[in-house]
């Protein structure tokens, strides 16, 4: 009760790793700080953690050696694997996938040349013509000079795809 929260931690899981290794003479002190822990303690982690242990040592004690006593995995350094031009590529993608799998973004995505849009071919620009051309002529060519004579200048650009994309 004294000691910090991460120290609390660390002995609670000590007497469980030495009660796995000795039952028999550490009985009844891993049933005495389990009690502590999920019974006498404010800190959620400490109750939670507590509450745990009891359930895997009451249901499975052979499943708790495994979990509680299992080998560690070794932490390998592989910070100096990649090339300098790479890593120095992947910080300034760091938010995104390639960052995750190390690999350009380039790699991702395959560019394609050409417009990502349909060509229009002349059948569908001569028929838009044909349905409203005449109306949209005498509007602009009375002076108004209002949307419609705009929209047919803007729609009238053919099928290069306009806006970009063309890195």
């Amino acid at each position: 009760e004294e000691e910090t929260a991460a120290v609390q931690l660390q002995l609670l899981t000590a007497t469980v790793k030495l009660f796995l290794k000795q039952p028999d003479d550490t009985q009844d002190m891993v049933q005495r700080v389990l009690t502590l822990a999920t019974e006498g303690s404010d800190d959620p982690d400490l109750r939670d953690r507590g509450y745990v242990y009891w359930r895997l040592l009451s249901t499975n004690p052979e499943a708790a050696k495994t979990v509680i006593l299992g080998e560690k995995p070794t932490i390998a350094d592989d910070t100096h694997a990649l090339e300098a031009g790479l890593l120095e590529l992947l910080v300034g993608q760091i938010a995104t996938l390639a960052s995750v799998y190390h690999k350009p973004p380039e790699a991702f995505v395959a560019y394609r040349t050409g417009s990502a849009l349909p060509a229009e071919t002349e059948d569908d620009i001569s028929g838009d013509e044909d349905e409203s051309g005449e109306e949209e002529e005498e509007e602009g060519s009375e002076g108004e000079g209002g949307p419609a004579g705009e929209e047919k200048k803007e729609s009238g650009g053919g099928g290069s795809g306009g806006g970009g994309g063309g890195d």
